[in-house]
């Protein structure tokens, strides 16, 4: 898909009303960006339940040319391509493991996690997946919404800056919110999440 002008990116978004342009279909071994079709369909189902994860990257984003042996989460447009824009890679010493990203994904929407071996904080990361389950309510949407997944991440797209300004909006008719807290130690992360439980 080309970028659309600013003009095309405004007409698109009229049609939207609350809904995100894309939504990330999490799949056993696939993420799929689906994006949004009149009547609020994305990847073949109308008005889907969805969960909105949040996370810190941009400071951890590896430059081009660092690391070059470092992936990217493999995200697919509807058609199978590869989504147009350069999905982030984020340096693993000091941000977080790819296992660990979809491990996340996987347990947010209760699709067989993939088994993580080393994931960068793991016990903050095991404490906070735990959490998942506490925290939770009974519905298991099949699809996320992660700015990565779900933004087009090109410098030139006007349809970047229009979805970063929704993303309130977004967040408010997620069917849950996950905030992942991957950089802070397991028994600050434990007393946190029981201090807002509590609450």
């Amino acid at each position: 898909m080309g970028i659309r002008t600013r003009a095309e990116a405004i007409t698109f978004e009229s049609g939207l009303g609350q809904w995100p342009r894309r939504l990330l279909k999490v799949e056993a071994n696939l993420l799929v960006s689906c994006e949004w079709t009149e009547g609020n369909v994305y990847g073949g189902i109308k008005s889907p339940a969805y969960a909105a994860v949040s996370y810190t990257w941009g400071r951890f984003e590896l430059p081009h040319n660092s690391g070059p042996h470092i992936m990217s989460l493999d995200i697919r447009s509807d058609d199978g391509s590869p989504v147009p824009w350069r999905v982030p890679r984020i340096d693993p010493d000091t941000g977080f493991k790819l296992d660990a990203m979809l491990t996340v994904l996987h347990r947010v929407t209760r699709n067989q996690p993939i088994q993580s071996t080393s994931v960068y904080h793991e016990e903050a990361t095991k404490v906070a997946l735990s959490e998942l389950q506490v925290y939770s309510d009974e519905q298991h949407p099949q699809f996320v919404w992660l700015d990565i997944g779900c933004i087009d991440q090109r410098d030139n797209s006007p349809e970047k800056m229009l979805e970063i300004g929704r993303q309130a909006a977004i967040f408010r008719g997620a069917a849950q919110v996950y905030v992942w807290l991957y950089q802070h130690p397991a028994p600050t992360l434990g007393s946190l999440l029981a201090s807002i439980y509590e609450a």
